[in-house]
């Protein structure tokens, strides 16, 4: 508590008392290896103090003491992800769903890591190219939009995924753009521009204009235009 409290008077002091403050956390781990909070400490200072792979050690053992430490789960999948080790981040998160699966910001964290490295995360019979990994991201996106329902961040996370599937689930895709829109407040322009062209999607002519009248926005004129002529090209049998 004293080295933090005080502050430093020049740069080389400062190294000092954070090569003080690692060695207190060290110390701290070994005088207490049976104990899981005194671990997860340890973790989480030695990777402030020094690095991400600094931690993970007392991590692991803060989780093997404690198997529903979500929190040394979560740290893990974070450090590993800042190492650049996408699978690994992806094995931590997957164990703290696991544990918490009620828990919003877990599932977004494992739908995140999915989302974005899915091209690495290939290779399971399960997982045998990136449209099956990101079946699965779509569902922990889900999950955590349905878990916080007043999150815009997450319905967001949760709609925008469907536009990278090969052959999307339209509906499904206007349902969570609908949702998002019911979160925008004042702002709706942006919710009503994607359920526009979701609705050309479906070949729901009269939404789709609907969606577009909506748009007040004069920085959204060129996507009215462009979903305009899209509109126009519809099938004589669109509704």
């Amino acid at each position: 508590v004293s080295l933090l409290l005080t502050p430093a008077r020049d740069e080389a002091e400062e190294k000092t008392r954070r090569q003080r403050l690692a060695t207190v956390y060290r110390q701290l781990a070994a005088k207490y290896p049976a104990a899981a909070p005194a671990q997860q400490a340890a973790g989480d200072g030695l990777a402030e103090l020094e690095s991400a792979s600094a931690g993970i050690p007392y991590w692991q053992r803060a989780a093997t003491l404690d198997p529903k430490n979500a929190e040394a789960l979560d740290a893990m999948g974070a450090a590993y992800l800042q190492m650049g080790q996408a699978k690994a981040a992806s094995e931590q998160y997957q164990r703290s769903v696991d544990v918490r699966p009620d828990v919003a910001e877990s599932q977004f964290a494992l739908a995140n890591v999915q989302y974005l490295f899915r091209h690495e995360l290939i290779g399971s019979s399960a997982l045998p190219d990136d449209q099956a990994v990101l079946r699965v991201a779509l569902e922990h996106f889900r999950r955590a939009a349905e878990l916080s329902p007043g999150d815009l961040r997450l319905a967001k996370a949760y709609a925008e995924t469907f536009y990278v599937f090969a052959k999307p689930d339209w509906a499904q895709a206007l349902a969570a753009w609908q949702a998002v829109l019911a979160l925008s407040g004042n702002e709706q322009d942006f919710a009503n521009g994607h359920l526009a062209r979701i609705s050309i999607h479906l070949g729901k002519r009269a939404e789709a204009e609907a969606y577009l009248a909506s748009i007040h926005d004069p920085a959204f004129n060129g996507l009215k235009a462009t979903l305009t002529q899209q509109i126009g090209r519809m099938g004589a049998g669109a509704r």
